[in-house]
């Protein structure tokens, strides 16, 4: 649910909170994502 938040095609509310209010977690999402699926995750 959170990487569908913050990694979805839309800017919502909940994306803006995340991203002002918890940049650790929004860092920690992003290496996760990074090193599962590295370059090729905006891929489409």
């Amino acid at each position: 649910l959170l990487a569908s938040i913050l990694y979805g095609p839309s800017d919502t509310y909940a994306k803006e909170v995340l991203q002002k209010q918890y940049p650790r977690l929004v860092s920690y999402c992003d290496h996760i994502r990074d090193t599962f699926y590295g370059k090729d995750f905006s891929k489409g």
